[in-house]
């Protein structure tokens, strides 16, 4: 085993969670710790013996960590400082060993910070069958999301709406965060079409999990004033889609992202 633990305090999104499993795998010693209370957090963090502490968001959980004494690294996940944040947040991340952001767009917002792309699970989002024809398509609404990131989402769900029904194409609206992660394959497996919307020049973590499922997607890089023929081509020839899939998703295979993660740390603590 790698002579290394590291405390692994919070999560969003189950990132943290693919993270310490693969991680493990590489006989990482990896404690998770919920965030229960600013100060019982804080007391049981700093009775833990640990290299190095990994926090997931720039809130909370990272101030937590600042007072815990320990060495620490911030995961910046997006709402957490895309629409800007507090002085014990900006505190925090001038006080880490590493600051880290999870998604391209979030690059101008912290500074000498390094991208780790969202790990994604390829044992647990794996094909469950072959789609040849596009009947079902599934969105996740972004409510809970800060305002200002779900900006002009009721044009986007108005034109996925119009589309779908002009194409034959039944198009379920769900909450997002509704959904268990672990109902998640599941789900996903049932819908022909995942649309990850343009509220964000991004996918998201759901959409690459679909493309892990070689479930077709269509997002931000697809122009959405030209939705019905792209959803038009796509009925007709899925494959192509999936296989563009796979390619943008081979980037974010956790085990590859989890060894870029060992050598942050280790670079970190040598």
């Amino acid at each position: 085993m790698i002579s290394l633990k590291i405390v692994m305090l919070h999560d969003c999104a189950y990132v943290g969670a693919t993270l310490s499993k693969w991680l493990q795998k590489m006989n990482v010693d990896v404690e998770l710790l919920p965030m229960r209370g600013l100060l019982s957090t804080l007391i049981k963090l700093r009775h833990i013996d640990c290299d190095l502490v990994h926090v997931h968001y720039a809130r909370a959980p990272a101030w937590v960590a600042m007072f815990s004494g320990k060495r620490y690294i911030i995961h910046c996940h997006g709402d957490d400082i895309r629409h800007g944040y507090n002085y014990l947040t900006k505190l925090s991340l001038s006080k880490a060993a590493l600051v880290i952001f999870a998604t391209p767009d979030l690059s101008p917002y912290v500074q000498d910070s390094v991208y780790l792309p969202n790990p994604i699970d390829p044992e647990f989002f794996k094909p469950k069958r072959e789609i040849n024809t596009v009947l079902k398509a599934l969105y996740f609404k972004r409510e809970t999301a800060h305002p200002k990131t779900r900006q002009n989402e009721s044009e986007h769900i108005a034109a996925m709406e119009n589309t779908c029904q002009k194409s034959g194409v039944k198009l379920d609206i769900l909450p997002k965060g509704s959904v268990k992660y672990s109902e998640m394959p599941n789900l996903l497996s049932r819908y022909d079409l995942f649309f990850d919307g343009w509220i964000l020049p991004i996918y998201s973590k759901t959409a690459f999990e679909a493309m892990s499922m070689s479930v077709p997607v269509i997002g931000y890089d697809d122009n959405i004033d030209d939705l019905s023929n792209i959803l038009l081509e796509l009925k007709s020839n899925p494959a192509s889609n999936i296989n563009r899939g796979r390619k943008i998703v081979e980037n974010h295979a956790a085990e590859k992202v989890s060894e870029k993660m060992l050598k942050l740390y280790l670079e970190i603590l040598r």
